[in-house]
């Protein structure tokens, strides 16, 4: 065995399970190594996650802090571009940090979401068994990585609308002081980007989790906002019937697509409130149109993020009901980056869209 091979042997060898040791450790080192040293260090790596658990993403307040004002700092006329709204994950990684639970949900029509997979003691190995060959520059066996390795195994995760994103949209369709309704705050990409602007956003979430997570993040990111909060837990179908009529300047927000991902199972969720997707869409989807046509000021916004499915015209059935309430000003083009199995079916694109429909309610400002 070389110098070099026995130096990384003996260094992970001797820091057991530390994370100076399993973690750090670059994918080509171990490649390098033995069959048997490089199970004896699968096995480590086995034992090391299986004792701290999942990896989830946790920053520390200057963290925090340092990425609240990158998100800030990012003009908005840098992503939407002659229609298109171009893909940043800045600021995701904040948004992300408060929901735990968006790691627990299944991606699409996956039965087991990443949490899943790493519980299961023969998918982690086998996964962790991967990683060498996966990254060979980078370590392998870190929190980043292993998170890397669970998303591409189960087909993705479900995706928190990117904060940046918000930021532009908003920025771009409302003004300082604006009032901001978000009728499905979700894992709060759209209340984070709210949250780098001088606006007031209200947002209502069913969900128990998202809705801790939510105010989690006001609460951690207080200090650094003008933005006042209103978060409201509860079916915003139920909810907004309770605002006040013409007291919202933008409708902002991204529906759950009916069954495609189930964010929770609490009887509170709209697919299992209507079961089917005709009851789905006459009582769930819109009556929501409906209700943000009521909250909404003469000429306020309905600025709605929603996208047919392999199964239901989702898209095409709502903009057939707004055209009852709202004219459509016009349609972004949302960047996304595709999923590992979408870019296999799509000659491996980085990228796939999905609409944002802005609709202006009739009547001047």
């Amino acid at each position: 065995m070389s110098q070099r091979k026995t130096a990384v042997f003996r260094e992970s060898r001797n820091r057991g399970c530390d994370v100076h040791g399993i973690t750090q450790l670059f994918g080509r080192e171990i490649l390098r190594l033995s069959h048997a040293q490089n199970a004896r260090l699968l096995e480590q790596a086995f034992r090391y996650w299986r004792r701290h658990g999942f990896p989830y993403p946790e920053l520390t307040s200057e963290e925090r802090t340092t990425e609240f004002i990158g998100l800030s700092s990012l003009e908005p006329d840098d992503l939407i571009h002659r229609g298109t709204v171009r893909s940043s994950t800045v600021g995701l990684r904040l948004a992300n940090s408060f929901h735990p639970r968006i790691w627990q949900v299944p991606a699409g029509r996956h039965a087991r979401a990443p949490l899943d997979h790493f519980e299961d003691d023969e998918t982690l190995i086998k996964l962790l068994g991967r990683a060498p060959n996966f990254w060979p520059g980078r370590r392998c066996w870190n929190a980043q990585c292993i998170r890397s390795l669970l998303r591409i195994y189960g087909g993705g995760r479900v995706s928190n609308f990117r904060p940046a994103a918000a930021r532009a949209i908003i920025s771009a369709y409302s003004k300082a002081g604006d009032t901001v309704l978000d009728f499905s705050a979700g894992f709060g990409g759209r209340l984070l980007g709210c949250l780098t602007l001088n606006r007031r956003y209200i947002g209502i979430e069913p969900a128990s989790a998202q809705m801790l997570g939510l105010r989690n993040m006001v609460i951690a990111l207080k200090g650094l906002t003008s933005t006042s909060v209103n978060l409201i837990k509860g079916c915003a179908e139920d909810v907004m019937s309770r605002l006040d009529r013409n007291s919202v300047d933008i409708v902002f927000s991204s529906p759950p697509y009916f069954k495609v991902e189930r964010y929770s199972s609490e009887p509170t969720q709209s697919y299992h409130r209507y079961p089917t997707y005709g009851v789905w869409i006459e009582q769930f989807l819109y009556p929501l149109l409906v209700l943000s046509h009521r909250s909404l000021r003469p000429g306020g916004l309905l600025v709605i993020n929603v996208a047919d499915t392999v199964r239901q015209p989702i898209a095409t059935d709502m903009i057939a009901m707004a055209t009852r309430l709202y004219r459509e000003r016009r349609v972004l083009k949302l960047l996304m980056h595709s999923r590992p199995e979408q870019r296999s079916l799509r000659s491996r694109a980085a990228f796939r869209w999905e609409p944002v429909f802005v609709l202006q309610k009739s009547g001047g400002r």
